[in-house]
């Protein structure tokens, strides 16, 4: 027989953190934009440029950003972007699907982001046609849980035209081009191990 010298009962607490692994975005796909920039009525704008289209968020918790949804008006090749606020390139993935409407990627490799920084999601629209509220930012930002979307004049809804994607600069009309960054959040605590018990006179 082999007898344990000591045995012990461990309640580990895993924080909720963890547990929640659904992305969140700023925006649910029961929103849904006002105009497309195809020609139609209400807003009767028609843009058929290349253009990458983003939103600048902060958070006020530790996050990962695991991926990037957007409202897909056109046909083509998509793919959705992270970038630093200075205009460096953190990851990109392709949408594989086709059709209009909410359109999810997800990266390759979740990205850590903290309270001090500023990111930059954004999507690709190779033939324009793109989703747009004007506007939208310029009283102020959106937050979502601890997600922020910057807002004021001038300060949101960025995009670049370009035969690829490629970082966006140019703001007009404080625009929502119906991008957001999807996350789930940190574990910044670990497993919590508490109610630890020696068990007496263990047996064989």
């Amino acid at each position: 027989s082999v007898v344990a010298a000591t045995a012990l009962l461990a309640v580990v607490i895993v924080p909720s953190a963890v547990a929640n692994g659904t992305p969140t975005g700023l925006w649910e796909t029961s929103q849904l934009p006002t105009c497309i920039a195809d020609g139609t009525a209400p807003c009767g704008v028609s843009d058929g440029g290349g253009v990458e289209l983003g939103v600048k968020f902060t958070t006020s918790q530790p996050i990962y950003v695991v991926g990037v949804r957007f409202y897909r008006a056109d046909t083509g090749t998509f793919s959705g972007s992270l970038w630093d606020a200075n205009g460096t390139f953190i990851t990109r993935a392709d949408d594989s699907t086709s059709g209009a409407g909410w359109q999810t990627v997800l990266f390759a490799t979740r990205v850590a982001m903290g309270t001090s920084d500023t990111f930059v999601a954004s999507y690709y629209a190779p033939s324009g046609g793109y989703a747009f509220d004007w506007y939208y930012f310029t009283s102020g930002g959106y937050t979502t849980g601890p997600v922020t979307a910057l807002g004021g004049t001038d300060v949101n809804g960025v995009f670049t035209y370009g035969p690829s994607s490629t970082f966006p600069t140019s703001v007009f009309q404080d625009t929502n081009y119906w991008v957001t960054p999807l996350w789930v959040p940190q574990d910044t605590e670990g497993p919590i191990t508490s109610d630890v018990v020696a068990t007496p006179n263990p047996v064989a």
